[in-house]
């Protein structure tokens, strides 16, 4: 007479939740969730049995609680940081119906946390925005990732009507024309005068820093922020390698290439001319000695 084994507990929740991936999977919500939820319970790091938990749940509380464990055991599983990130959307879109815009932000910011390629979850950031730089910043994002976003096009247009169309290439601050320093973070941005980096430009270095971690990030779509924000921080070598970069393709702007030039000209003989001295007081000393 044979007795059969009993299977092990892990055994038993594998089988559990075999069957509650293969009953969400049919659309019997009702014994996936039944068989789910004694997974999580016999399981709590069990990341499967929450992510298709939060397929069949009923709220939508539910889900975020069960996207949130997941992300908590597995920042990076990426099915649920699309999903979390949508849920707080809807949430924050919510909000932003309802007049609750400091809330609003708050589940925008979290969204862009987890999904920072998310066009809509900047394009409703930006309509709740609680200043014009920030809606400006996010009507950008908006556009970098969905060019022809019309009602990310039409905002900025109503933005640039009020507040100027020339936007700082570090922090997208608007103004009339192009100045010589930026108003907001007192960058020197225009580069019509090359002896305008002879020294490091006084500039409000914390929000140049914040916004170098976002060039930085991007750097292939803003080589003249970056630039121009290496510059400002006294990081020579880097903002003229930038600044190359962006002055080599056939269709750059002619007379934004010729400042380049005349900065990178400028800078180069500068060293040269510091070099030079610099021998030249070795020398004076060694035949003094």
């Amino acid at each position: 007479m044979s007795i059969s084994a009993t299977p092990s507990p892990h055994a038993f929740r594998q089988e559990l939740l075999q069957k509650g991936v293969a009953a969400a999977q049919q659309g019997n919500a009702a014994q996936a969730r039944f068989l789910l939820r004694q997974v999580t319970l016999q399981d709590p790091a069990c990341e499967l049995a929450h992510l298709w938990l939060a397929k069949v749940v009923l709220t939508p509380d539910e889900m975020l609680a069960c996207l949130a464990r997941v992300l908590e055991l597995n920042p990076k599983n990426e099915v649920a940081s699309k999903a979390y990130a949508a849920q707080l959307v809807r949430r924050g879109a919510e909000c932003a119906k309802a007049e609750k815009k400091p809330e609003a932000r708050r589940y925008f910011a979290e969204a862009l946390r987890w999904e920072p390629h998310s066009a809509i979850a900047w394009l409703w950031a930006a309509g709740v925005a609680d200043d014009p730089y920030d809606a400006v910043r996010c009507l950008k994002r908006t556009l970098d990732l969905d060019p022809g976003n019309e009602r990310a096009i039409k905002g900025l247009a109503a933005y640039c009507d009020v507040y100027g169309r020339f936007a700082c290439p570090i922090c997208e601050t608007l103004h009339a024309e192009e100045p010589v320093r930026c108003t907001r973070c007192g960058a020197t941005i225009s580069l019509a005068d090359p002896t305008a980096f002879d020294s490091r430009p006084a500039c409000n270095a914390a929000i140049v820093e914040e916004n170098l971690v976002r060039l930085e990030s991007r750097s292939e779509l803003d080589r003249l922020g970056l630039g121009l924000a290496y510059l400002n921080l006294g990081k020579v070598s880097n903002g003229l390698r930038c600044l190359k970069l962006l002055a080599a393709p056939a269709d750059t702007d002619p007379v934004l290439r010729d400042r380049i030039r005349a900065l990178v000209a400028r800078k180069t003989a500068g060293g040269t001319t510091t070099t030079i001295r610099s021998n030249i007081t070795r020398q004076t000393l060694m035949a003094s000695g």
